[in-house]
């Protein structure tokens, strides 16, 4: 991949340095043309490694692990260097204690910014992994189902991990950056889900809390670690909305424009803000965990519970609530009711939140379609 970038401006800036009593910088607006471009270039390599342990007796079939390492590489020069005429020394300025005289971009007043100083040489990396098992299902208790061809199912023993970073060779310290993890899972048919993500930072630090340019590798350790997430999911809905999520699904997608489909998604990606009538109840609830460690401190930044749900009182009615409760702060999260009402073509609701600093209540009337 190349990519190159070009922003035009009608007026530059001058910045110089007036001494005296009150010494100032003054800034000068200089009309007339001048480009601000800027390149890219970047290149990537990936692919799969599948490993199979297959067992000949009870229920488990097999155990399956994928690894999805990946290696890329991305350069662009430093945009800040005299060579490009971007960046330029503050005119008369003195040299601060380190003998570096200020410096300023020409264009760092202009709508779309200044190009991004320092030099990147770097190579990224990633591994992603994957088990799943594959059992055979139980046999049913009908002798009219013939069971001379077995049935199996697939189990997720880990959803994914992940780990990244990369290394960059254009600098003279810390070239590594910090190392990221992430890893999800679920549990009894997708009920609970439970994700994990942190950050591990590979160099030392002192008695005071800085970073030094020592690896932690020396010491034993794979790197400090610096951030850790913890969130557990619930989901529990109704028999009667989980039959109907699975006997709406085949024959949806097999029937679904590209607009249709690109509704689904977009109620994939947020399903508690649109309401279905035909669950008559659901419940979720989410429970996160977050800490932090910066030098020598260390805390936990949060600790909190979420949790939401619906009831269709009617086919045509249904009430939703939303609250929740703070650990740290320890108070309840201010709590959301709505009452919605199924007009046909319509939509009508009664939002109302009865404490807390962002309390109100609104009445809202839409119209109900596809697009």
């Amino acid at each position: 991949n190349i990519q190159y970038n070009e922003k035009w401006y009608l007026q530059t800036i001058r910045q110089r340095y007036v001494g005296g009593t009150t010494p100032t910088t003054v800034t000068d607006t200089v009309p007339g043309f001048a480009r601000a471009y800027t390149y890219s270039f970047s290149t990537g390599l990936s692919t799969k490694l599948y490993g199979m342990v297959n067992f000949k007796k009870g229920r488990l079939v097999a155990l399956r692990h994928v690894a999805t390492p990946s290696i890329s590489f991305n350069y662009n020069p430093d945009f800040g260097s005299d060579q490009f005429g971007y960046y330029r020394n503050v005119e008369n300025a003195p040299a601060n204690s380190q003998g570096q005289i200020p410096r300023y971009s020409i264009f760092q007043n202009g709508v779309y910014g200044s190009p991004s100083k320092g030099k990147v040489a770097s190579i990224g990396f990633s591994l992603d992994n994957n088990i799943e098992a594959k059992k055979r299902s139980k046999a049913k208790q009908d002798s009219t189902i013939s069971t001379s061809k077995p049935t199996f199912d697939k189990i997720w023993i880990l959803q994914s991990l992940t780990f990244s970073g990369n290394y960059n060779f254009a600098v003279d310290s810390f070239q590594l950056s910090t190392i990221s993890f992430a890893a999800r899972n679920s549990f009894f048919k997708q009920k609970i889900g439970l994700n994990l993500n942190g950050t591990l930072d590979p160099y030392q630090i002192n008695e005071k809390g800085n970073r030094i340019n020592q690896y932690t590798f020396k010491n034993g350790q794979l790197g400090r670690l610096t951030s850790l997430g913890l969130s557990v999911d619930l989901n529990l809905k109704s028999g009667i909305g989980k039959k109907k999520d699975v006997k709406n699904m085949g024959s949806s997608l097999q029937n679904m424009n590209p607009q249709q489909a690109e509704e689904l998604e977009r109620i994939n990606r947020d399903l508690n803000a649109f309401v279905d009538f035909n669950i008559p109840w659901n419940l979720t609830a989410r429970y996160s965990l977050q800490y932090a460690k910066t030098g020598l401190q260390s805390n936990i930044t949060t600790n909190s519970l979420n949790f939401n749900g619906d009831l269709s009182v009617t086919p045509k009615w249904k009430v939703t609530f939303n609250s929740g409760y703070d650990f740290i702060e320890h108070k309840l999260v201010p709590p959301q009711l709505s009452i919605y009402r199924d007009l046909h073509c319509w939509d009508l609701s009664f939002s109302w939140i009865p404490t807390g600093p962002y309390r109100n209540y609104s009445v809202d009337l839409k119209v109900k379609a596809s697009v």
